[in-house]
Order: structure tokens, then C-alpha cells, then sequence
């Protein structure tokens, strides 16, 4: 039996109406039936999609499949839902804003498709994880999907989190519009960075720097790709540091980013690497996956390889 991790609220509530679509061709045209071959799972608040995976793999006496129909952000929770060392089947089916995971893994957008997937399962994949501890407290370990950062794409991230007209903005689904915004504004308000990043005997100094991420996927932000090499299966996290960067060249950065040329800039570094540490002179904004990770002086990233046994669809 297959267990379905829906956030009907995803994307101005579309994945409502994509779990709609869905349940009818897996009835209608497959004989399935609930309570049978599927079982449905609604998120109801945030980090509900995360304690439901994570009770759904409680038992470990069998291999479970999980079927997530959602953004990044549901992706996001229910990988840090799932067990260690236990091995978990996983489908995506996109309903979200950015979409950057099946993006990267060249997952399908069409229902149909993915339902004739889910149906005859045949072909999975691994797929890496990224992990990241702020400040040297165990408490704040998480795992990510696509990438985590801090910095300027943070910052980005709690002004549109942070937004009173939120509800509306993603009802509407005008996401992209206010991500655009905010990181116009953003590239003005937000204060240079300095620090040291270390990758083993490594180390890097962070003067003015405007950003680092780090990669398991090259997408971030709903398709910017901010690291074009990264490959979600080799067992190492790629980052992103744009360094010495004044508000004009970090325009020049952004625009070079939208062709994929921003890696030749001499105030873009690229570094591919199993773990480092980032460590700062004062706490700044920090995400996961597009999702707010508070303000952090210290950041410990590592990768988990192949955490996901992901269905190709």
C-alpha cells in the first residue's frame, strides 16, 4: 500500500485539485482503492507533513512508499520525518511554487504519468541529502532537499514568510512576483557578511560577502541555478559564495545567474566538498530549502548520501 502525503493548501490550494485528478485515474482507470491500495494523509499546519512521515515509518518491520504531493517545503518536512538508516520508497508529484526538487530530478509534471508510476513502480533512484547544524547545537540538526543558505537568499526568504498579505499572495498564487520584489529590495537591505568558510584544512575568508549556499541540487528559489555542477548522487554538497562584492557587482552576480555565467565572476567561488563549517562575526538569516532556519552565526553542513530512494517518474 502506498501512503500519500497531500498539502492541499500548496500552491493557492492546487494540490487539492492535482489529489483530486490523481484519486480519480488511480479509481477509475487502475481499480484502486482507499484504504486498500492507498492511504491519504492531509497536512493540516506546518511540520505536520514531517510527524506524519515520520509515524507512517515508525514500524520497522516493513519498507514504506510514500507518495508527496507538494512544494519544496512539504518535500522539505517529511525528509526530516523519516528514520535513520531505514530504507524509504518516495514519489514526488509537484504541487508547490518552486518546485526546485523535481526540477533537478527531471521529475514529471503530469498526472497521468506519475499515477501509471505509483501504479507499476519500477524504476528508483538515490538520491543524496544535505544536513546543517547552527551554532554547534545538536538540537538544531535538519536535513534539507535542495539546498540551504544564508545571507541575501535568507533574507529574501523572512520578508516573503514574514508578509502580511501572505494568505492572499499564495491564494492568488503570485509567489514569484513577491520573490521578485523582495529580492529587489533585498539586495539593498541586507548587510555584507564577514567570516571564515573551512572545508577541511580549507579555509576561505568572507569580506562583504553577499551569500553562501550550499547545493545537493543545482536549483534554488523556484529555478535559479546557483550551483549548475551539483549532482544529487555523489555524496557531496556544492556551495555557492559570492565574496568582495559590492551592491553593483552583486547586481551584475543576479543577472549573470539567470544565463547560468555567474560562475565565472571573480566574486563567485565553487567549492564541492562532503561537509564545512561557515562561521561569522555576527548572527545572520539563514534557510532550508526556502524555509526560515533563524538567525545563525554557525553553520555545519554535511551530506548524507543517498538518504532518498526516490521513484522515477
Amino acid at each position: 500500500m502506498i501512503d500519500i502525503i497531500l498539502n492541499p493548501a500548496s500552491h493557492g490550494f492546487e494540490g487539492r485539485q492535482v489529489w483530486d485528478q490523481l484519486e480519480k485515474i488511480l479509481t477509475d482507470e487502475y481499480g484502486w482503492l482507499s484504504g486498500r491500495d492507498f492511504a491519504l494523509h492531509e497536512t493540516t499546519e506546518a511540520h505536520s507533513a514531517e510527524a506524519i512521515a515520520r509515524e507512517l515509518t515508525a514500524a520497522p518491520d516493513h519498507v514504506p512508499f510514500l507518495a508527496v504531493i507538494g512544494g519544496d517545503g512539504t518535500l522539505d518536512e517529511v525528509a526530516n520525518g523519516l528514520p535513520e538508516d531505514q530504507t524509504v520508497r518516495l514519489a514526488v508529484f509537484p504541487s508547490g511554487s518552486g518546485n526546485d526538487f523535481v526540477r533537478a530530478n527531471r521529475l514529471t509534471h503530469d498526472i497521468r504519468t506519475f499515477a501509471a508510476a505509483l501504479a507499476h513502480p519500477q524504476h528508483f533512484k538515490r538520491v543524496d541529502l544535505g544536513e546543517v547544524t547552527a551554532d554547534e547545537d545538536p538540537s538544531t540538526t535538519r536535513r534539507f532537499i535542495v539546498s540551504s543558505g544564508i545571507g541575501y537568499d535568507a533574507s529574501v526568504c523572512f520578508i516573503v514568510a514574514s508578509a502580511r498579505v501572505k494568505k492572499l499572495v499564495r491564494r492568488l498564487k503570485l509567489q514569484s512576483i513577491q520573490y521578485t520584489v523582495s529580492g529587489v529590495r533585498e539586495i539593498f537591505r541586507t548587510p555584507p557578511m564577514t567570516g571564515t568558510f573551512t572545508d577541511g584544512g580549507r579555509v576561505i575568508r568572507l569580506e562583504n560577502a553577499r551569500f553562501v549556499s550550499a547545493h545537493v541540487h543545482p536549483y534554488e528559489g523556484g529555478g535559479y541555478k546557483f550551483a549548475p555542477k551539483a549532482d544529487p548522487s555523489d555524496g557531496k554538497l556544492d556551495f555557492c559564495i559570492v565574496n568582495r562584492c559590492s551592491i553593483g557587482k552583486f547586481f551584475c552576480v543576479l543577472a549573470a545567474s539567470l544565463l547560468h555565467l555567474h560562475t565565472h565572476l571573480k566574486n563567485v567561488v565553487t567549492v564541492r566538498a562532503e561537509s564545512a563549517e561557515l562561521q561569522f562575526t555576527q548572527a545572520f538569516p539563514a534557510h532550508r530549502d526556502g524555509e526560515l532556519y533563524g538567525r545563525r552565526r554557525k553553520l555545519s553542513y554535511r551530506c548524507r548520501k543517498s538518504e532518498l530512494y526516490l521513484l522515477k517518474t
